[in-house]
């Protein structure tokens, strides 16, 4: 019993003797917890916006490199950077050789990268309306520029600048990116559909000191000749065969020229140099000299010499016809179109302007000559007709009527080129001669002319036949008809 109650003793006292945690002990652990959970919290927020960081940055690089790529792609293939050169623009246009991404034109709005590909209405030259985006709403691109840099002969270069930033508030995600290429087309102009210039007749192909080598087009045909005009489409050339050239009009071949050079008119398998299907049309024929001619208003032949009259300035010299037949009246012809001098050395007139127009001549005379005297002769002007200068100056027999001449305009002084005359010797036989001499005193047959610097219009009007032809005047004014 006594053992019982002193265990019961024991117990007591121990109870009443356990001890609790001080205040102080109480405020540590409470410390020690606030910035055990204060460290645990701002862990979790460092690693939250290290985690947002790092996913803006992904999503802004990444969309970059993919407009960066696209841009890459559609430049190296194709055809032609369309916008200015060394200009800084936010729009591009590219021309594409597949005709449904004709043209393809990529631009910055609102912050948004767009393309459009495909021809737009009502020009198939302009941007199509529809647009599709390159760039997602998580991102904002600041800034888009393009340059086109032409470096010939090669291709031409895209120069690229962009700012693309991560669409957002917060702070912690806000990321922004630069980037600059260059990237450079690789394939050479091609197009599936029309290339049609910017403005009316306003544009060259090439240019002085930079042509294009070659032009090849589709053979055509004489309906759709492959080169043709605007105003006339049916009109042009075309390729009629193998090594054949044809020319068309109003859809309709009219002329070719074979692989032998046979020129046909009116006939597509010529075999002459010249043939022609239809009647023919000319002042004159003359043979591949120039010389043996026929003319076919007249049906008379005739014989042409080309005789270049030189000496000086503002004097007429003597051109000779050698011989004839005394008892048949023949015609000589004298005629040469005006001439423009290049480098105003003209000294006729005392004109001496650059490009001005020289000595136009029709002179047409009929005449008999030849034999030695006991003949009646005669002479007598049909036509005298002269623009610019008076070229014509005298006519006559010389001694005994043998031989005839004519006063003609000389063109050299100083380096002057001669003035060329074409004489027409209508029914005399090829072995006529006509002779020229600038030199002073020089006489072909018997009392021919020496140089002269007066027309003799007396002379010139006793012997003008009237017929309404032309009328001839001693001054500058000229009336023909």
């Amino acid at each position: 019993m006594k053992n019982s109650l002193s265990s019961i003793n024991d117990i007591a006292s121990r109870k009443y003797h356990i001890k609790g945690f001080t205040l102080i002990e109480l405020l540590i652990y409470t410390g020690i917890s606030v910035i055990i959970g204060g460290l645990t919290v701002g862990i979790l927020l460092t690693v939250t916006r290290v985690n947002q960081n790092a996913s803006a940055t992904a999503e802004v690089s990444g969309q970059m490199n993919f407009v960066l790529q696209r841009l890459q792609q559609l430049v190296s293939e194709s055809s032609n950077i369309e916008i200015e050169v060394a200009t800084t623009t936010s729009a591009l246009k590219l021309r594409m050789q597949d005709s449904a991404k004709d043209p393809t034109c990529i631009s910055l709005v609102n912050g948004v990268i767009k393309i459009a590909e495909g021809p737009g209405s009502p020009n198939a030259n302009d941007c199509n309306s529809t647009t599709s985006d390159l760039t997602s709403p998580k991102v904002v691109v600041n800034t888009l520029n393009f340059k086109k840099m032409v470096q010939y002969p090669g291709h031409d270069t895209l120069s690229l600048d962009m700012t693309m930033a991560y669409n957002t508030t917060n702070p912690g995600s806000q990321v922004s990116r630069s980037l600059s290429s260059a990237i450079a087309r690789v394939s050479a102009a091609t197009f599936d559909s029309d290339v049609i210039p910017g403005g009316t007749y306003e544009f060259s192909l090439g240019q002085t000191g930079a042509p294009w080598f070659k032009t090849i087009t589709a053979d055509g045909t004489a309906a759709n000749p492959s080169y043709t005009f605007a105003n006339n489409t049916g009109t042009g050339l075309f390729r009629a065969g193998a090594n054949i050239l044809g020319f068309t009009t109003a859809g309709l071949e009219r002329m070719r020229i074979d692989a032998s050079g046979n020129v046909g008119i009116g006939t597509t398998s010529p075999t002459s140099k010249l043939e022609v299907a239809g009647n023919i049309e000319a002042e004159n024929y003359c043979d591949e000299n120039g010389q043996n001619c026929f003319d076919p208003v007249n049906a008379q032949k005739f014989y042409r010499h080309t005789i270049d009259v030189a000496g000086t300035c503002n004097n007429y010299y003597q051109v000779v016809i050698m011989g004839g037949d005394q008892t048949i009246s023949r015609r000589i012809k004298v005629h040469r179109s005006y001439s423009t001098d290049p480098d105003g050395h003209v000294c006729y007139d005392n004109d001496a302007t650059p490009g001005s127009h020289v000595n136009a001549l029709l002179l047409e005379i009929d005449e008999n000559q030849g034999g030695w005297g006991g003949q009646s002769y005669w002479w007598e002007i049909e036509n005298l007709q002269t623009t610019y200068h008076n070229g014509f100056a005298d006519a006559g027999h010389t001694g005994h009527g043998n031989d005839f001449y004519v006063m003609l305009l000389g063109g050299y002084n100083s380096g002057e080129d001669p003035m060329r005359y074409y004489i027409d010797l209508y029914e005399y036989d090829s072995t006529v001669e006509v002779k020229y001499s600038s030199a002073e005193n020089v006489s072909y047959g018997v009392a021919a002319r020496d140089p002269i610097t007066t027309i003799n219009t007396a002379n010139i009007n006793a012997h003008r036949a009237l017929t309404g032809r032309g009328i001839y005047s001693d001054g500058s004014n000229v009336g023909i008809g």
